[in-house]
């Protein structure tokens, strides 16, 4: 390699080594275009001076005889000189040797020679040493024999002793002046002549120094470190460029091609080193060339970088030779020279290849997608600004912000966010941390020595760290450590290509610590391989936390582990070697002193923060630095120093530049001076150098205060601090300080010359005092001569530095210096640019800014375009870049019409296609189909494809296929339903396109293909498809003029075509479900009563029946006001409906039943699914909460069985409920059930005029038998309609109805006033509900019994009595068995006592409830005078009752009382009652023969008082009416009441023979004449009465009279009638021969029937059940128990009445209380003893009860578990069980496989169709989303749709094989079981689902791994040591 960097002598030239600077290259190479003379001149001197001939023209003194080393010129013409030195360079090839060299600086005219230059030349070379100047003045004496006679030859000399100053070069510390650098020139005129006649623009191979050349031929890896400007480049190029020549001048077939790659992260730099690379590599081999091949090799090399002024790193991508992954490099990309950030993108490729991909995968598509073609504003790729890549920039802008303010206070956001990427997430810890990133413990636990960057403030640190990176996740955003660890990840698993054998890493200190294991993975030569360089006081890379040290333990810990893990504990590895350079070529030692004295405190202070190197050095003395301070903005000098002396502006030149903080800074600037010059930031001036440099307010605009500044005072020199107060150090508080002084030291190292300070804070004063004590600045100050800044420039001058800028991407500056350049071009390209910088840095993320990005990039690409219009070279990039930026303005018709002007069709192609302009797309792919990639020209024919059968544009689709059946085919795969079935249609293939339709849920469309149809069959069939869209349209629930109806166009066009279809055509059922159609969307109720009707009867349609009195009672009939006979009409229609819904909901399994399923509106999906469409009632009720199985579908929801079952019966259970509570309440509101009873009784009610009375008003004739049936059967229908939500309706309110409508009917049953009607009116053959009403009544009545409570919370229950009372005699009507069984058990009866309703007597206390209970009963001899106790009590004690209950008990009780007095005689003969009385009493008249009626007297006891309380309300607080008090109601009301009383005890006078009686009634009656308030026609003739007679005539003329309901009844006994019967007004007399007689004459309403013969001893009749009906509805009529006896019958007449007997009516009161009471004692004693003794029979059913209970809840137990049951657990269940039914029928000869059919196998089919049903839905999924996508999605929908179908093809498949009646199975081929098995897990393993993982396992373990025998346990050794204890023996 040595050998392979220099040349050999060539012809014409001599022993002595000649350097030539690029000054004096400049110079021939001029001389030879301008004069050809000159040229040979200088050739042939130079000869002369390589061939010794020292003459005294060729070496005359320039400099004084006094200067240390002597500068020489060579006189050539008379004005033409040459300039040269006599130096001594080390000898490459030895290590001992120095040689003597002539070194070139130029060629100069006699003018331009300035001796005092020269003179510091040579004082400056003679610095380094006093044997140095020695040997530069020595010269051999000429030799005086052979070929170099007269000739003095070149000295060698052996190492200096002494240390001298290394330099290889003028150019590397004399930059400042016009001295140009030094290059080798061994070779020959000739040479040098062939390459400048050949224009070849070559670089030659630098003179370096010792150290310099030792790390050039150091053999291993190494680390080379030193300050700006050492030459660590240098070292790095030249070491590629040996290797690189080494390879060229011994390779043979054996050797490869070493890979070199130089890596930096400058891209600007990694140019550079490429072009110069590129250029010393030409000169070497063209050291043996001919001009002609000189300028072959100059003409390919212009052919490859005449690129013209373009992005070079963009067009890196666009050129032909670099891959898009590392894995395709070969070595014709080598050597490389890249940056890391295209190393990462080139390994960012290679993820989506990795075994990991799938967890890789959604990172890299966001770098993929967000890195095309996204480049950054910097050098650096921290700060590149991509839409997802968070940058500096970024976290500033959109990060710091968001977090708590709390937490940033006084923290430097760019040390937190170095602190981040660098130790949190960048950090050697992170590779091993589960996070890749420091966990808060780690973080902590971390050394203050080595990271000390924020000691104090971890906790705080990491509290925002956090906060990063959730916001960071929330917004998929990534940084550098990310990519990087995302690398490292896809590396584990493999390098994917060939290694790299050399890596040269630049800059190394601008990397993460990370990056470097990345570097060292691809590293195929680590021992060797490996060139590190770099210099941490230049992290100006935000996000970087490095130092060498900690990079040297990581790659050391790294090579330790490698070794480790390759078991190679013998080996070890060399250590790389450190270097550092120190001397800094690119300034003079002003500027290097001042760039070191940061350095020294920067290490003083933080000593781990920078690598520890020795003091850099700069070679020659320079101006100082200046600081101007103690200005500001007023000061008038300030202004001089920016505008000049005269007020003009001044204006920097092209080697000049300002430099600022940041672009605020930059603003703010150039607000005060205009466009003064280049104005440039810290970052953009990274990697670039000037002459000048002015460094701008630094301090001013630093985050740093004073206070922290004052720190570096602690640095002055002992002895001169005393004056200045410097603040303690703490490492936390001045963090900032070290990262400012970072800063400060590569803003200084940026200048070549001069370095100027000017600051207008006080921030800046502690640095200037630190440089001012060392003396290494020049301070300028008010008052001061302020130097001149502005340096003036050529064009040509201000063209360079505006090609550097560019280059550098600083095109905002390029712009300036293009304009003082005068080229208007590049200034508008440099513009193009510089907007596209501009739109790239909006942020994309603020939705604020998302069209002012779309906007930035639109003005871009039309800038773009106008110069490429104008362009030759750069056109097609032009057009290209115009072309990318239109992509990223969202304008991609425009972007591909530039791709096609750039040549580039396959991109135009697929910008068209983007785009959406698929015509064109398809179009360009024709026309240049030899060069579109064919990979994408395919992509876009086949999405073209979808596209245009998505649009249905059918025409250009079928164009891409080869037949219509290919296309059809293709639309079926891809679920493409409409746009086939439209081809269907165009192929006249109706019935196919119908079936089609409908199966995707479009019936109008299906129908209307089908009408298009002739075929009658096709009519017939959309028929049926209309009648399933309007059930589905309009299912229950649902009317047409509903908004989600209204919203239906499918239903709307449904309805329009249901009007045009000719019924006639049609079956009976199809034109009714037709017709009801109709009648629903004309809501013609009347019609859909009809065709209810009909459907229930005929056709036996409950569905259709149900939907139509649904759609009639949607709203609530209008009842209110309606007659009777209206209101039992409707509730007749409403009862048939509640009991539709009632017996829907008790139904198991409907799901099933089609009608059903088209009434509620969902289908039959799959065996355990259902569908339930989405416009259906049913859909919005679906929730995971109801139905937890629910899949939603592009149609609706599939629901499983049980869970639609439940859905659907809850939404019935719910509307059934709805609709009867709504209507029960409209019926309690019924005027037709509310009479006025004012209004009947006396034609008048004063609120009917004022209309506020809600009664309804019915004069008295118009109630009749009709009417009293019509208000019974309401309330019936009502108790039977109410009865259907019993198992809905919540318990307490389903009793509170209960009773209210029971009490309904008992009111009903018994009216209050006789014209209304009584129970005799009752005729329940007329009412066809009544035997099912009777049978709920029952029930109902047993319940109301066992709620009654008489207590309350406040104590007794008012409503007590009432309420028991009539329950008990509902049920006693309705039950009489079942009252007296269970009535006595009822805890009210037989467990509490309340203290009201208890009758105290002599010897004990008595519960009245008792009596009233005997006396219903009547089966004993005292139950009327139990019942008269009874009424005493209550009405005594003044117990609370309701007055119209207490009327009916009263003549009740006096009919009895009548009739028994009457039957105590065997006869009824002159009996007179009304016929109402009469008819409830006739069937228990066989009862009354031996009843007690001696206490009579005390019935009418407390009448007077009664009555006074009725008349006045005067104490009637008792007494209720409605649950008022009576006192509260109208006085004619009450007057009604009175006269009732009074009519029941005129009666009883009437039929008593017993004067005092009379008489005591006579009193009562009257007894009100003192209260009398006015006349009243129904109680003025009882009060006014004198006589007894006068009451009589007023009873039996009146009190029945004027109604068709009642009439009043004389009884005659034939035996005792003789004559003519006596007339009286009102009274009908019947006369009877017996008593069985005496209901049929009242029911026919004749006198008299034939008389018959009887003997006395003839069998009696049999009771009569003529009246059944009566007796039954005899609401207080005993129940019959035992028919009398002949001997009971009573034929005598009235003279036969024993007179003693009636005396004995006369029997004291007091003697007859005594007697009643011991018998009524002994009854209940009895009754008790009965009611606490369950009989018999009563166990026998509570044993039946229990187990048909216990089987109720079994089976509840059982559904409720099914219900609960998951969606795979039916599918199991289902599964096993088909298996196990065809096992039955099929023979097996071996058991084995029974074994596997009834078990494994099952399983395996479970997982089919679980994988099936999964792939069903994805693909469903996937055609929703091939129809609703935007067609940028279209490749990768269709790429998962095909995936999907062939998945769905495969598993059905398998079902196919593995079903239960299979011939697998009749085969038994156990082989080929296995490969299916084998098959079904391959399939499931590629779902991401894990439902069938178990299932997946039971299959495989069962059938396909093999059966492992058991293990055999050992046998238990006999323990024979053990005694066995006494006790056992």
């Amino acid at each position: 390699m040595k050998a392979a960097l220099y040349f050999d002598s060539a012809e014409g030239f001599g022993q002595w080594r000649v350097l030539i600077s690029t000054r004096a290259d400049s110079h021939l190479r001029q001389a030879r275009k301008k004069n050809r003379n000159l040229f040979d001149i200088i050739i042939k001197k130079i000869k002369e001076l390589s061939s010794g001939h020292f003459s005294e023209d060729n070496q005359k003194l320039l400099t004084g005889t006094e200067t240390d080393v002597p500068i020489y010129e060579a006189k050539m013409t008379r004005d033409s000189r040459l300039v040269y030195q006599i130096d001594c360079v080390p000898e490459f090839e030895s290590n001992v040797s120095i040689l003597i060299v002539i070194k070139l600086f130029g060629i100069y005219t006699h003018a331009q020679l300035d001796q005092r230059f020269w003179d510091g030349v040579g004082y400056q070379l003679g610095r380094k040493g006093k044997e140095y100047r020695k040997r530069c003045t020595f010269r051999n004496r000429p030799s005086k024999v052979g070929v170099h006679a007269g000739v003095i030859l070149p000295a060698e000399f052996p190492p200096p002793q002494e240390a001298t100053l290394e330099s290889p070069s003028l150019e590397k510390y004399v930059t400042f002046s016009q001295v140009p650098s030094f290059v080798t020139f061994v070779a020959s005129t000739l040479t040098g002549d062939d390459r400048i006649l050949a224009d070849a623009d070559v670089a030659h191979v630098f003179d370096v120094s010792p150290l310099e050349k030792v790390i050039i031929e150091h053999q291993h890896s190494c680390y080379v470190l030193g300050r700006s400007g050492t030459g660590k480049t240098t070292t790095m190029l030249f070491k590629m460029l040996g290797i690189e020549r080494s390879y060229q001048l011994m390779q043979n077939e054996t050797m490869h091609k070493p890979r070199q790659m130089f890596v930096t992260q400058s891209r600007v730099l990694a140019e550079k080193v490429k072009d110069f690379f590129l250029k010393l590599h030409e000169s070497l081999l063209s050291a043996d060339k001919s001009p002609e091949e000189i300028r072959a090799i100059v003409a390919s090399r212009q052919a490859q970088q005449e690129q013209g002024l373009v992005d070079l790193d963009e067009e890196i991508d666009w050129r032909g030779d670099l891959p898009k992954r590392y894995g395709d490099l070969t070595d014709e990309h080598f050597p490389m020279f890249i940056t890391y950030d295209q190393l990462c993108r080139l390994l960012e490729a290679e993820l989506d290849n990795s075994p990991n991909s799938q967890s890789t995968k959604p990172f890299v598509q966001n770098i993929a997608e967000e890195t095309n073609g996204q480049h950054g504003l910097s050098n650096d790729y921290m700060q590149q600004l991509r839409a997802a890549f968070v940058s500096y920039g970024v976290f500033l802008e959109s990060y710091w912000p968001h977090f708590t303010q709390s937490l940033t206070k006084g923290l430097d956001p760019a040390l937190v966010f170095a602190e981040f990427m660098g130790v949190l997430k960048g950090s050697e810890q992170t590779l091993s941390s589960d996070g890749l990133s420091l966990n808060k413990d780690q973080y902590s636990n971390l050394s203050h020595r080595t990271q000390g960057t924020f000691v104090n403030q971890r906790e705080t640190i990491y509290k925002l760290f956090q906060a990063y990176t959730k916001r960071k996740r929330d917004h998929s955003h990534y940084d550098a450590a990310d990519r990087t660890h995302a690398i490292l990840k896809r590396l584990r698993d493999g390098v994917p290509g060939q290694l790299v054998d050399f890596i040269y890493i630049d800059e190394a200190q601008d990397n993460l610590l990370i990056d470097a294991l990345v570097i060292r993975t691809i590293c195929n030569n680590p021992d060797a391989g490996l060139f590190w360089a770099g210099d941490t006081a230049q992290t100006i890379s935000i996000g970087s936390a490095f130092r060498f040290d900690d990079l040297k333990a990581f790659l050391y810990r790294i090579e330790v582990d490698l070794l480790i893990s390759v078991n190679s504990h013998g080996r070890s590895r060399l250590q790389p070697r450190t270097f550092q350079l120190a001397v800094n070529y690119r300034s003079h030692a002003g500027i290097v002193n001042c760039a070191h004295s940061v350095i020294e405190l920067i290490t003083r202070f933080w000593p781990h923060a920078i690598d520890n190197l020795a003091p850099e050095k700069g070679i020659i003395e320079g101006l100082k630095p200046v600081f101007f301070s103690g200005w500001d903005e007023d000061t008038a000098r300030y202004e001089q120093f920016l505008f000049g002396e005269s007020g003009s502006q001044i204006e920097f030149g092209a080697q000049q530049c300002i430099l600022v903080r940041d672009d605020a800074a930059r603003e703010r600037l150039r607000a005060q001076v205009g466009d003064i010059g280049l104005i440039m930031t810290l970052y953009e001036s990274k990697g670039l150098e000037f002459n000048d440099v002015l460094l701008y307010n630094f301090f001013a605009d630093s985050t740093v205060d004073l206070s922290q500044w004052r720190v570096i005072l602690n640095a002055l020199p002992e002895g001169r601090n005393d004056k200045y107060k410097a603040p303690t150090f703490d490492d936390t508080r001045h963090n900032g300080v070290c990262r400012d002084l970072k800063f400060l030291y590569v803003a200084i190292t940026r200048a070549r010359k001069n370095l100027w300070i000017a600051d207008s804070s006080d921030k800046g004063n502690p640095m200037r005092i630190l440089w001012t004590m060392k003396d290494q600045i020049q301070n300028c100050t008010p008052g001061s001569d302020v130097p001149q800044l502005a340096m003036s420039s050529t064009p040509e001058e201000w063209a360079k530095t505006a090609l550097a800028l560019f280059n550098n991407r600083r095109y905002s500056q390029a712009m300036h210096c293009y304009e003082r350049a005068s080229m208007p071009r590049e200034k508008a390209v440099a513009h193009a640019y510089f907007l596209r910088e501009q739109a790239r840095s909006t942020s994309v993320n603020a939705q604020e800014h998302g069209s002012y990005r779309e906007a930035a990039f639109r003005t871009a690409a039309d800038a773009f375009y106008e110069c490429a219009e104008s362009a030759v070279i750069e056109k097609k990039s032009y057009f290209r870049i115009s072309a990318e930026c239109y992509s990223l303005s969202g304008d991609d018709g425009l972007a591909a019409a530039a791709y096609v002007r750039a040549s580039e069709y396959t991109l135009a192609a697929q910008h068209y296609r983007k785009g959406a302009m698929f015509d064109e797309a398809v179009d360009l792919i024709r026309s240049h189909r030899d060069v579109v990639d064919t990979t994408i020209a395919e992509s876009i024919i086949d999405v073209s494809r979808l596209e245009y059968l998505r649009e249905r544009k059918l025409k250009q689709a079928r164009e891409l296929f080869e037949t219509d059946e290919e296309a059809l085919e293709y639309m079926d795969d891809f679920g493409l339903d409409v746009a086939q079935a439209t081809l269907l249609e165009e192929l006249e293939r109706f019935a196919d396109a119908a079936q089609l339709h409908l199966a995707e849920g479009r019936t109008l469309d299906a129908i209307k293909t089908l009408l298009r149809d002739t075929n009658t069959d096709s009519l017939q069939l959309a028929c049926r498809y209309l009648l399933d869209g309007l059930w589905r349209g309009l299912p229950l629930g649902l009317t047409p003029r509903s908004e989600s109806a209204r919203a239906n166009t499918t239903l709307t066009e449904l309805i329009r075509m249901s009007a045009d279809f000719n019924v006639d055509a049609l079956d009976e059922r199809t034109r009714d479900e037709l017709l009801m159609f109709r009648a629903i969307i004309a809501d013609d109720s009347a019609t859909l009563l009809e065709l209810g009707e009909r459907f229930y009867r005929w056709h036996a349609n409950g569905a259709a029946a149900l939907r139509c009195l649904d759609h009639v009672f949607t709203g609530l009939p209008k009842l209110l006001v309606a007659s009777a006979l209206e209101v039992t009409s409707s509730l007749h229609q409403f009862l048939l409906y509640a009991r539709l819904l009632q017996g829907f909901l008790s139904k198991a399994y409907s799901c099933d039943n089609e009608d059903i399923q088209r009434l509620v509106g969902f289908e039959v999906a799959t065996e355990d699914f259902f569908l339930v469409p989405r416009e259906t009632y049913l859909f919005s009720r679906c929730n995971h909460h109801s139905t937890p199985s629910l899949r939603p579908t592009d149609q609706g929801a599939l629901v499983l069985r049980w869970e639609i079952e439940r859905l659907f019966k809850q939404i019935l259970r719910g509307r059934l409920h709805q609709k009867v509570v709504d209507e029960n309440d409209l019926c309690r509101r019924l005027r037709s059930l509310q009479p006025c009873l004012a209004f009947v009784a006396s034609g008048h009610c004063s609120r009917l005029a004022t209309g506020e009375c809600p009664l309804e008003h019915l004069p008295a004739e118009a109630y009749n038998l009709e009417l009293y049936n019509l208000r019974v059967r309401i309330v019936l229908q009502q108790i039977l309609i109410y009865h259907t939500i019993y198992s809905i309706e919540h318990p307490a309110e389903l009793s509170r109805q209960r009773r209210y409508w029971l009490r309904r009917l008992h009111e009903m049953l018994n009216p209050p006033f006789y014209k209304v009607g009584s129970p005799a009116s009752l005729r329940g053959l007329t009412i066809p509900e009544f035997n099912d009403a009777v049978h709920t009544i029952g029930s109902w009545l047993v319940d109301w019994l066992y709620s009654l409570d008489p207590y309350n919370p406040s104590g007794y229950a008012p409503n007590f009595l009432t309420s028991f009372i009539r329950v008990a005699s509902l049920a006693f009507a309705f039950y009489p068995e079942v009252a007296r069984l269970q009535i006595p058990r009822v805890r009210c009866v037989s467990a509490y006592r309340p203290e009201m309703l208890m009758r105290q007597h002599a010897s004990d206390a008595t519960y009245v409830i008792h009596d009233l209970i005997k006396f219903m009963e009547n089966e004993t001899q005292a139950s009327l005078s139990r019942g008269i106790l009874f009424t005493y009590h209550v009405l005594q004690k003044q117990v609370p009752i309701d007055v119209v209950v207490l009327c009916n008990f009263l003549d009740f009780l006096c009919g009895l009382l009548v009739m028994c007095t009457h039957f105590r005689y065997n006869t009824l003969h002159d009996v007179t009652l009304p016929k109402s009385w009469i008819i409830r009493l006739s069937g228990n008249l066989h009862k009354l023969k031996d009843r007690d009626t001696r206490l009579v007297h005390v019935y009418i006891r407390p009448m007077a008082e009664l009555l006074k309380q009725m008349y006045t309300g005067e104490n009637a607080d008792h007494l209720l009416y409605e649950s008022r008090n009576l006192s509260t109601i109208t006085w004619r009301v009450r007057n009604m009441f009175v006269a009732r009383i009074c009519k029941n005890l005129c009666l009883l006078g009437y039929n008593s023979r017993l004067d005092w009686l009379r008489k005591d009634i006579l009193a009562i009656v009257t007894s009100l004449r003192k209260h009398m308030r006015g006349s009243d026609p129904l109680l003025e003739r009882y009060i006014s009465a004198r006589l007894w007679d006068h009451l009589a005539r007023e009873v039996r003329q009146n009190s029945a009279a004027n109604t068709s309901l009642d009439e009043m009844i004389q009884i005659h006994e034939a035996s005792r009638t003789s004559g003519q019967l006596p007339t009286f007004p009102n009274v009908r007399h019947i006369v009877y021969n017996t008593i069985d007689e005496i209901p049929i004459l009242l029911a026919s309403g004749a006198t008299s029937l034939p008389k018959a013969e009887l003997r006395r001893d003839a069998t009696p009749f049999p009771q009569s059940h003529e009246a059944n009906e009566t007796q039954v509805n005899g609401m207080m009529i005993p129940a019959v128990s035992t028919a009398p006896s002949p001997d009971d019958v009573y034929t005598a007449g009235d003279e036969d009445i024993d007179t003693e007997d009636v005396g004995a009516e006369d029997m004291k009161p007091e003697e007859e209380f005594d007697g009643a009471d011991v018998v009524i004692s002994a009854e209940d004693s009895q009754m008790n003893a009965v009611s606490m003794q369950p009989s018999e029979q009563e166990l026998k059913a509570a044993l039946t009860l229990l187990t048909v209970y216990r089987a109720y809840v079994l089976r509840r137990t059982r559904r409720e578990q099914e219900r609960s049951m998951k969606a795979i657990h039916a599918l199991r269940r289902r599964v096993i069980a088909s298996f196990h039914i065809a096992s039955k029928d099929m023979e097996w000869p071996h058991r084995y496989y029974r074994m596997l059919f009834l078990g494994p196998i099952p399983h395996a089919v479970i997982c089919l169709e679980l994988l099936h049903a999964h792939l069903a839905e994805a693909k469903s999924s996937a055609k929703k989303r091939l129809n609703i996508a935007i067609h940028h999605d279209l490749e990768a929908v269709k790429a998962g749709l095909t995936e999907i179908v062939q998945l769905v093809k495969g598993s059905q498949r398998l079902k196919e094989a593995l079903k239960p009646d299979a011939d697998l199975h009749k085969r038994r081929d156990i082989e080929q079981l296995k490969k299916y098995v084998v098959e079904v897990r391959e399939l499931a393993r590629r779902m991401s689902t894990k439902d069938w993982q178990d299932d997946m396992e039971l299959a495989y373990k069962g059938i396909v791994e093999p059966r492992q025998p058991p293990a055999k346990k050992p046998k238990p050794e006999l323990n024979v040591d053990d005694e066995i204890d006494d006790e056992y023996m």
